[in-house]
This record gives C-alpha cells, structure tokens and sequence, in this order.
C-alpha cells in the first residue's frame, strides 16, 4: 500500500508539468520560444492556474534548436510568483528550453 506522503499529484499546462507530494515539488519545463539575448529577461511561460511560488527559484536550463541540436548557449530560468522567465547569452529564432528544478512543498502556494 502506497504511503499518501509519497503519491504525487501532476499539475500541467503548455510547456510545464508539476509533480507535488507533501516533501516536495518538481518542475520538468520544455517549451519552444524566440528568444532575445544579451541577459533579457522574457516570459517563457505561466504556471498553470491556481500555482504560485512564495520563493524565487534560479535554475539553469538547455536551449536547443528545433532540430534538437544544442545552441552552445545555456542560459537560466527564474521562478517567481505564477510564471517562469528565462534569460540567455545569443539570439535565437526557433528554440527549446529545458529545464528541471526541485523545491521544497512549501514553496508552492495554491489559491
């Protein structure tokens, strides 16, 4: 018999899937995005309705080319409140961010 502490309820939307049991919350993100360079902070998604983060979150991130080549060029996301940001070094027209990232519970707030 499963222990309730240890089953994970799955939350998603377009880019993003959240995994939450009562220890903890995983991030898995994969979303394509033009992205503007030179350390821009821009919106890489909104998490899904109701989920907000009590704490910023840095997490470094892949961006590869829609032929799933990588760039050379990682960059980071921030976590805040009810969306994601992503900065990066170079330019790109067509690219995928991916990022994985683990917090704490009671970073996750649900309205």
């Amino acid at each position: 018999q499963l222990n309730s502490d240890k089953e994970y309820k799955t939350y998603s939307t377009d880019g993003i899937s959240i995994e939450i049991n009562s220890q903890c919350a995983m991030f898995y993100i994969r979303k394509s995005k033009s992205l503007t360079g030179g350390n821009t902070t821009q919106t890489l998604l909104d998490l899904p309705n109701g989920i907000t983060l009590k704490n910023e979150v840095f997490a470094p991130c892949e961006i590869i080319d829609g032929s799933w080549t990588p760039y050379g060029n990682t960059g980071y996301i921030n976590a805040r409140n009810g969306q994601i940001n992503v900065r990066c070094k170079d330019s790109t027209s067509t690219s995928i961010v991916i990022a994985m990232f683990t917090v704490p519970r009671h970073f996750i707030q649900f309205s």
